[in-house]
């Protein structure tokens, strides 16, 4: 809203207020509810306009009944910490408590020094009558433990005489001399206050007396405690780490302590075990060591720690910590459901993952058509009852599981009992050739019956070695190489030689990031001088971590990897090839490439080469916050390649403060963390600047370390998001909870393309394939009624020329589609002189008339029933002159200048020699600057409309207010039959907390209430219902600071303003 605007629509009001109140019309008491004052007309009339002239008291421009410093001069209306208090005449312009004149910086709430305690008595101790300052006061110190500030003889360090009845010393405590055991000593003195003792014996001068002290004559052993232990507890997972505090006391109070633990670290290794301290540990009183125990995942083996504790007087003690570790089970149930036949024998055996140093329980809750057969495996057979029957037709769900001593782990499978299908032999094809093995083993499922086929199974049993794809029954038979390559019982052995050819060089597996370039060089040698050998590289595949089926995927084409010579090379003693690889996103993860080499006799030896692909991983930079004391904060910290990225730990560093935690989060919808939540609450007084060091490690072992600065203030919190795009909408996944905005930060989120400005939660849907409106659904309006793309845009400068225009208000992309009607960021602004070039979603036609073909609907801060500029100082001053086009290349002037919203008619334009239609519109800035206050940005393009029944209503030069616009702007025109409605009453005014109003003028309808501050920020916003009965309406208005503000209730029909106080 321009100034002048706002300080007319006040005035009004003011004269409206002294007209009411002069005439007896407004007696508003809490008590008897009285009707108070009504904004019901800002706008101006004859009657009105000279009938009173507004009070500048200090002569800035801004009348009282507005001023925020009514008897300062402060045109600017400046107010930091917005308490309705402007800077001028504020004491505490920043709103933390310190006096402006005391505090270290009084434009910053962070920096407002340290808490000082005044000292009445002058002893060098406060009272808890205390003052924020950035220096100490003349008569202020840095403590509060005075008990009586009246009293320069009672402080913590005076006398404190028994029998007086006064706490001298302020310890809350008054001698007064009673003694318990008769002995002739206080009580406050006894070393022995329940035992007889008037000579106070003291031998070991440990300030208990001999008579009641335990450790006079014979030395104790120290004593062992081991937290967080459990020894009827034996098991402890592989792969994860275990802690264990080991805590040595001695009953001896002050003598030397040694602590050491042994193990047999030379026979084996129990996995990661680290001490801290380092041992041994030497101490006085007590020790404490923390254990930290990670067994291995290849070869877990157990732990035994032999702990020892010993004293000054070598009193000895020993103490055994024990750990069993076991290998996490995973059970590999296939995905698809398994379907049997009737009336015949089947067999499901799902494999799980077996730990086998400790008999496992496997089993399944089985129908009464089935029995479990689980002594190794999950096997689930017909039982000796009988097989599945017609009646047992259907989809069954079937729970399994395995358990251990240290716990169970479950699973479902589906299961089709079906009368259309026969049971058949499934046999595991290990090796991939098509042929299924002949084993059979009570340990692992060699073997299924079922109707459905399984994923790595075949009908077959004909493969004599399921372990080596070249041997099978279709395989030729190579003389000499002493092995039945057919299958057919016989080993056809032309030859003696039998020595397989041998790896004498090659690259060992690596990391590569995605876009890289990998190399590989593999040799191999024969070790029978001329024999020819061959090299292939066979098969490319990536490992399926965490699924349930298959435990890799062959990649086609090995993965777009080159080969030279060939993928497949000869040659005699020693053959070689070179690879070159350049890896995709497709591959992220881990490969594994497979090669062989077979020489003439048929003798021949296979190996691989795994290559981890990934993406680069740093934790994202997060500004400074300023966050208040006694407050929770958080704070998200973004990954890179956080699609990818999975963390697997997080960690503050030695000098974070002791109130910041920090744990991994899910963002984005992944199942799996991939941010850093940090979170705190910074206790009472805890000013100044703290500096985080947040480390965090992905699955790939990746370590980065970000450094987090919080700044703590006295100050309020609210909720930031990274705007990355520039939008004015950031993204959820980036919140910040601070004071104060973070640079790059805004206060609105939801964004769900932070690297689109096209896209954000208020943004026009285009017709260009995005959920522009973040809404879920893409392009699901229809925008030929609007322009849909920019041609070009040059900026103007603002009035005052030197000043730069919000950048949020300078993305031409806010033209298109649907006008908003928001009075914030919706549109984009001009500049004075600035073009704007558009193409609209549709060619526009004339249709022969007058009238209007297209409207401009312009954002501007104005009388909303005022026309166009008149010279007066009535209306608004913004202008544009339009160009229209056919081709974006010929361009024609509408006749006119066009202030405000605008409807146009292009009948002057087109036909006729002259344009076929306009497609391109070119809107130029007209504004005189010399109008403006200085920080004017011209002309703002909210929207162009060319479909006639959607601006048709519309009225032109004011606040539309036709379907899918809603303006909601308390200062908007008001229809003139509100200004024959009865006042409303309402109490209590000023308000505390629950203002209650009688709107049964308003009938039994839902209103919406608005309150708005006198800057016309709207503060609080909500759908209420009154009380049927009552006709009450009650609002809880307990969180707005104190100061005046507008209250409006907006009905179907009808609207009504009150003007309030808060407390």
């Amino acid at each position: 809203m321009k100034k002048s605007t706002l300080k007319k629509y006040f005035l009004w009001s003011t004269l409206l207020l002294y007209f009411m109140w002069s005439s007896n019309l407004v007696k508003a008491t809490p008590a008897e509810a009285a009707p108070a004052l009504i904004f019901t007309s800002p706008g101006y009339s004859e009657n009105n306009k000279n009938s009173l002239a507004a009070e500048d008291a200090d002569g800035d421009g801004v009348e009282d009944t507005v001023d925020n410093c009514p008897s300062n001069y402060n045109p600017g209306q400046e107010d930091m910490d917005g308490d309705g208090i402007g800077d001028a005449c504020d004491d505490d312009m920043d709103g933390d408590g310190a006096l402006n004149e005391l505090d270290c910086n009084p434009n910053d709430p962070a920096d407002s020094g340290e808490y000082w305690f005044a000292d009445e008595d002058g002893d060098g101790f406060g009272s808890q009558n205390e003052i924020l300052a950035c220096e100490q006061p003349e008569g202020y110190v840095d403590n509060y433990d005075d008990c009586n500030d009246n009293n320069p003889n009672i402080n913590p360090e005076a006398e404190d005489d028994p029998y007086d009845n006064i706490d001298s010393n302020c310890d809350g405590i008054d001698p007064i001399g009673s003694d318990a055991d008769l002995d002739g000593v206080d009580d406050l003195y006894d070393n022995c206050p329940d035992t007889y003792n008037p000579k106070q014996e003291d031998t070991n001068e440990d300030g208990i007396g001999d008579v009641c002290d335990d450790d006079v004559a014979e030395n104790q052993a120290p004593v062992i405690t081991i937290l967080d232990y459990d020894p009827e507890k034996y098991y402890y997972a592989a792969g994860q780490e275990h802690v264990f505090t080991i805590q040595v006391t001695d009953p001896d109070r002050l003598e030397l302590l040694l602590l050491d633990i042994e193990y047999n670290k030379n026979a084996y290794q129990p996995g990661e075990l680290t001490f801290s301290p380092s041992l041994p540990v030497r101490g006085v009183g007590s020790l404490q060591i923390e254990v930290r125990w990670k067994p291995n995942m290849e070869r877990p083996q157990h732990l035994q720690l032999d702990i020892i504790a010993m004293d000054g007087d070598r009193e000895r003690t020993v103490k055994y910590l024990f750990g069993d570790p076991y290998l996490p089970t995973q059970i590999s149930t296939p995905q698809e459901p398994i379907v049997i036949g009737v009336d015949q024998a089947f067999r499901i055996d799902i494999p799980f993952t077996a730990d086998f140093e400790e008999e496992a329980y496997a089993w399944f809750d089985a129908p009464e058509w089935a029995a479990d057969d689980n002594e190794y495996t999950l096997t689930l057979t017909n039982n000796e009852f009988g097989m599945p029957a017609m009646t047992d037709v259907g989809t069954y769900q079937i729970p399994l599981g395995v358990s251990y001593p240290w716990g169970t782990t479950r699973s479902t499978i589906t299961v089709i009992v079906s009368a259309e299908c026969t049971n058949q032999n499934w046999y595991m094809d290990e090796d991939g050739d098509g042929y299924g093995t002949q084993q059979t083993s009570a340990y692992f499922p060699f073997r299924q019956i079922t109707c459905s086929s399984w994923p790595g199974y075949v009908n077959n049993n004909d493969d004599c070695n399921d372990n080596e794809a070249s041997i099978n029954p279709d395989a030729p038979e190579i003389p000499g190489d002493g092995i039945d390559n057919n299958c057919n019982g016989q080993v056809d052995d032309g030859s003696t030689n039998t020595t397989a050819p041998y790896f004498i060089s090659s690259d060992i597996g690596q990391e590569i990031l995605v876009g890289g370039q990998f190399n590989f060089t593999i040799q191999v040698a024969d070790p029978t001088m001329g024999d020819v050998v061959t090299l292939r590289v066979d098969s490319a595949a990536m490992i399926n971590y965490g699924s349930s089926g298959p435990p890799y995927t062959l990649l086609p084409d090995l993965a777009g990897a080159t080969f030279s010579p060939d993928r497949s090379v000869t040659a005699a003693d020693t053959a070689s090839l070179h690879m070159n690889w350049t890896p995709t996103r497709e591959h992220l993860g881990e490969i594994y490439f497979f090669f062989s080499a077979t020489d003439q006799h048929g003798n021949s030896v296979w190996g691989f080469l795994p290559v981890v692909v990934d993406l680069p991983f740093a934790l994202q930079a997060v500004p400074p916050v300023v966050v208040g004391t006694q407050q929770p904060f958080e704070v998200i910290i973004p990954i890179s390649n956080s699609d990818w990225h999975q963390l697997d730990e997080v960690s503050l560093l030695e000098g974070a403060p002791s109130w910041l935690q920090a744990a991994l989060v899910s963002v984005d919808g992944r199942e799996v963390p991939n941010a850093i939540r940090v979170w705190g609450t910074p206790p009472a007084r805890s000013f100044g600047t703290y500096k985080a060091q947040v480390r965090a490690r992905t699955f790939w072992a990746k370590w980065d370390t970000l450094e987090l600065q919080i700044r703590v203030g006295n100050c309020t919190n609210r909720a930031w998001y990274a705007d990355a795009d520039g939008d004015g909408f950031g993204a959820d996944n980036t919140m910040v909870t601070a004071c104060w905005q973070p640079e790059g930060y805004v206060s609105k989120g939801g964004d769900c393309n932070d690297a689109d400005a096209t896209v954000y939660p208020e943004a026009p849907e285009l017709a260009d394939g995005k959920d522009n409106n973040c809404d879920g659904m893409a392009d699901e309006t229809d925008n030929s009624c609007y322009a849909t793309r920019v041609i070009s845009f040059t900026q103007g400068p603002r009035a005052d020329k030197r000043g730069v225009i919000d950048p949020l208000r300078s993305i031409p992309l806010r033209a298109l589609g649907a006008p908003q009607e928001d009075k914030t960021h919706s549109f984009v602004s001009l500049g004075f002189g600035g073009e704007l070039v558009l193409e609209l979603g549709a060619n526009l036609y004339d249709d022969g008339t007058t009238a209007p073909d297209l409207m401009v609907v312009e954002t501007t801060w104005g009388w909303a029933n005022r026309p166009c500029y008149d010279g007066k100082g009535a209306g608004t001053l913004e202008t544009m002159m339009m160009h229209v086009s056919a081709n974006g290349e010929d361009w024609v002037q509408v006749p006119g200048n066009f202030c405000r919203n605008v409807k146009v008619d292009i009948s002057p334009v087109t036909g006729k020699d002259m344009l076929p239609y306009v497609r391109y519109i070119k809107i130029t800035d007209t504004s005189d600057p010399a109008n403006f206050n200085r920080s004017g940005n011209g002309y703002d393009v909210d929207g162009i409309i060319t479909c006639r029944e959607l601006f048709e209503e519309m009225p032109t030069n004011s606040r539309t207010t036709a379907k899918g616009f809603d303006p909601n702007f308390f200062y908007e025109a008001l229809e003139d039959e509100e200004m024959s409605m009865q006042p409303l009453s309402f109490y209590p005014n000023p308000v505390k907390d629950v203002l209650t109003i009688q709107t049964s003028s308003f009938g039994d309808e839902s209103l919406q209430v608005e309150v708005y501050s006198v800057a016309g920020v709207l503060v609080y916003k909500a759908a209420h219902r009154a009380d049927m009965h009552s006709g009450e309406l009650q609002v809880d208005l307990q969180q707005l600071r104190q100061g005046v503000y507008l209250l409006r209730l907006q009905g179907e029909y009808q609207q009504q303003t009150l003007k309030i106080s808060k407390e």
